[in-house]
């Protein structure tokens, strides 16, 4: 077991920047990333599972009957779970540059000279996430494996890189826990 050992004066967020050993700003690796995507998917179901439970109520307390989700159609479910998607990956990604399971992994999709992802490279992204991923059969994860900025498939077709983006204060207080641990 080492400790780490910060120089009088120097907080622990700049001892990481000296050290090398801080990540913000570099390519998020795969397993990180899919990592994020799995715990989004979960959400995005569940939040969507929630809505159309709530729909379903609504509609059963209206109509006096009893509606079964069983006779909704398919294709109008299907799509609404789409658009749902579509709205949670881009409204997130535009405006916190981040999905909530992103965030939580310390990941933020940038344009690949450091801005901001607009509204609709975000909107184009979030159709273009399950289509690469369902259509490569997963070869796009390979892609970003074994690519030096660790760019699928998405990010090439819509010009965005992932990042890792932890704030400096958590990313300190990380490498001080990993070091103990060590």
């Amino acid at each position: 077991m080492t400790a780490e050992v910060i120089q009088p004066g120097v907080d622990a967020a700049t001892a990481a920047d000296i050290a090398g050993r801080n990540r913000a700003g570099r390519p998020a690796g795969v397993v990180t990333r899919g990592a994020a995507y799995l715990a989004d998917v979960a959400l995005v179901t569940l939040l969507y599972s929630a809505g159309v439970a709530g729909a379903v109520f609504v509609l059963a307390t209206v109509t006096g009957g009893v509606v079964e989700p069983e006779e909704l159609p398919f294709i109008a479910v299907t799509i609404g779970w789409f658009l749902w998607w579509v709205i949670y990956f881009g409204a997130s990604t535009a405006r916190f540059g981040a999905t909530p399971a992103k965030a939580l992994f310390g990941l933020r999709v940038v344009r690949p000279d450091g801005r901001r992802v607009g509204v609709l490279r975000a909107g184009i992204r979030a159709f273009a996430v399950p289509l690469t991923l369902s259509f490569t059969v997963g070869v796009d994860a390979l892609v970003a494996a074994v690519s030096s900025r660790r760019r699928a498939l998405h990010d090439r077709l819509c010009g965005t890189v992932v990042v890792y983006d932890w704030p400096r204060t958590v990313q300190a207080r990380r490498i001080q826990v990993v070091d103990v641990v060590e």
